[in-house]
């Protein structure tokens, strides 16, 4: 039986913004948030199996800063297991991670794009 106390304690827990649940992930990879700001078409990614492994390229867009991208990433991407090589490059257990971002002067707007492929041999 559920006392009225409990019942408002989990309301409440339920209530709690959760950000790792609550971002938007790039499409085609869960395990890539987008950065705040950027959007990106669900249907955007392009999957494909080559013979060394799964590669996922997707596209996203947004009015927001280059260097806002670029740090949103050196500060998420680690916590997530991502080790940066380059501040474009990100490893993982065997995937490489690529992210190109790129001002849009024309649009007032930033496209990142996201390449993951399995990681090359040392």
């Amino acid at each position: 039986m559920k006392t009225p106390i409990a019942a408002a304690l989990l309301a409440g827990l339920l209530a709690l913004p959760c950000p790792a649940l609550a971002a938007d992930m790039v499409p085609g990879m869960d395990n890539v948030p987008l950065a705040p700001g950027l959007t990106a078409p669900p249907d955007a990614a392009l999957v494909y199996d080559a013979p060394g492994g799964r590669q996922v390229e997707a596209e996203a867009t947004g009015a927001v800063a280059v260097e806002q991208v670029r740090a949103f990433y050196a500060a998420t991407l680690p916590q997530l297991g991502w080790t940066m090589v380059t501040p474009a490059r990100y490893r993982r257990e065997m995937m490489q991670l690529d992210i190109t971002i790129q001002p849009d002067p024309m649009r007032r707007q930033t496209a990142v794009l996201f390449m993951l492929m399995p990681q090359a041999a040392p």
